[in-house]
């Protein structure tokens, strides 16, 4: 790190940030995680110490040796019942630090160890008090890692979102007093813009929707997946079973064996038939699985590009609005 750079834990230490200067930050912070993630490292302990604050953007720093065993109100639950970490822990820690930058205080804070563990694993944080920013750092906290946010682009385009919504709701409130012509110019700018984007915010709506539908599906599929793993288990016992009797029956049945042997046999088959057709079963089950993982991957890439094109068409809707001021 930098002479000229700060630790997150030097910047919070005069409270909490406004929300501008955190969404630029959390931001650069998401993207910085993203890119350690794309490169196959996962952080393990993110605390605001893991952020260097540069004059050139966010800087992630390495985890300190024995980092990852530390308790401290930024640990993700999985790692206090032994768990590995995982991108979904620095999604946590992230999420975690967010709530911090906005509110001044971490979001689990006991005086004691076991207390600090037994908040983090059961109890939520109080919430910030914004639905939008809520819902972004709760979807990062949620206790069971299966839960939450699974990639920093998830997180990425939330962030997008609401810088979007705050940057048009400060353009909205900008102190201007112009003249009638310009006024109606800029209603009908505004009116052309919430036409544009209504379509485009009804379609990230339905991209959510689908991706909780495609969620729930995987659950499912996963718990079915479960019971055909059983019922295989359980016809192989069948089977054994059955070649055991099989052998038995052929030992008394000397005058019979031919006759045995035909019904071992076609006992072999008709069984042989059925776990074949189980293990279709199970591959067709996992390759829906592996879809709908395509699909929920495609669908956050979508979701991606419909928040660069809003940033591209507000940026050209505040330059339409401030070119008659500035001809003037």
């Amino acid at each position: 790190m930098t002479q000229d750079a700060q630790t997150l834990t030097q910047h919070l230490a005069a409270g909490r940030l406004a929300l501008p200067d955190t969404l630029r930050y959390a931001m650069q912070m998401a993207d910085a995680l993203r890119r350690a993630h794309d490169g196959g490292y996962c952080h393990g302990a993110v605390t605001p110490d893991s952020f260097a604050l540069t004059p050139t953007g966010v800087q992630l720093l390495p985890a300190q040796p024995g980092a990852t065993e530390v308790l401290n109100p930024y640990t993700a639950p999985e790692r206090l019942k032994g768990q590995a970490p995982d991108a979904r822990t620095d999604i946590f820690g992230f999420g975690a630090v967010l709530y911090e930058m906005l509110t001044g205080r971490p979001p689990f804070h006991c005086d004691q160890p076991e207390a600090l563990a037994e908040s983090i694993t059961n109890t939520a944080p109080p919430p910030i008090g914004d639905a939008a920013l809520d819902r972004l750092v709760s979807n990062c906290l949620i206790k069971d890692p299966g839960g939450r946010w699974q990639r920093v682009q998830q997180v990425q385009m939330e962030l997008k979102m609401l810088a979007f919504s705050a940057n048009r709701a400060r353009a909205t409130a900008a102190p201007r007093q112009p003249d009638p012509a310009l006024a109606a110019e800029l209603h009908g700018v505004e009116t052309r813009l919430s036409s544009r984007l209504a379509p485009q915010e009804e379609a990230v709506a339905d991209l959510r929707r689908v991706a909780t539908e495609h969620s729930t599906g995987l659950a499912a599929t996963s718990q079915a997946l479960g019971v055909i793993q059983a019922q295989l288990v359980s016809l192989e016992g069948q089977l054994a079973v059955a070649q055991h009797h099989a052998e038995h029956a052929g030992k008394l049945a000397t005058e019979n064996s031919e006759a045995a042997r035909r019904e071992t046999a076609g006992l072999q088959a008709s069984l042989g038939s059925e776990l074949h057709a189980l293990e279709l079963t199970v591959k067709s089950h996992t390759a829906a699985i592996e879809s709908i993982r395509g699909a929920m991957a495609r669908t956050d890439d979508f979701m991606e590009r419909v928040v660069e094109a809003l940033e591209s068409l507000q940026t050209m809707v505040l330059d339409q609005a401030n070119a008659p001021a500035e001809h003037a």
